[in-house]
């Protein structure tokens, strides 16, 4: 009675084991993908690496209003064109980034700072 209570237990936590498994592997990114429209219009695109920019898309690029968010924690909020940052935006650099606590409120120029706008060092000084 004993040998088969003990196979049942082991076969029973085999079957959690396998379950728990597949749950986990299911939730990670194993490759691109897109929800919505992501060649002209609006959705959601998530790259293996993690980062994700949801917004406005056009010709399969990110233009307009968009959000990224990438795997270190940092996330961009404002306008792109052509798949760069250009025109107003807000950058917060993530706890996992060698920036963490620095920011950048402002205008771009193909994805850099450009005109005016506001830094914010992790000591909060002002630049």
């Amino acid at each position: 009675m004993q040998v088969i209570i003990h196979q049942s237990k082991i076969i029973f936590y085999r079957i959690m084991l396998c379950l728990f498994l597949s749950v986990s592997m299911s939730a990670m990114v194993l490759a691109d993908r897109c929800i919505g429209d992501c060649e002209n219009g609006l959705g959601a695109y998530q790259w293996k690496s993690g980062d994700k920019y949801t917004g406005h898309w056009k010709n399969g690029k990110q233009h307009g209003d968009g959000q990224l968010q990438l795997a270190d924690g940092s996330q961009y909020d404002g306008d792109w064109m052509q798949g760069v940052k250009t025109g107003e935006g807000k950058l917060v650099f993530g706890r996992r980034s060698k920036l963490a606590g620095e920011s950048y409120d402002g205008q771009w120029l193909n994805d850099e700072y450009h005109g005016t706008g506001t830094y914010v060092w992790a000591n909060k000084n002002l630049y």
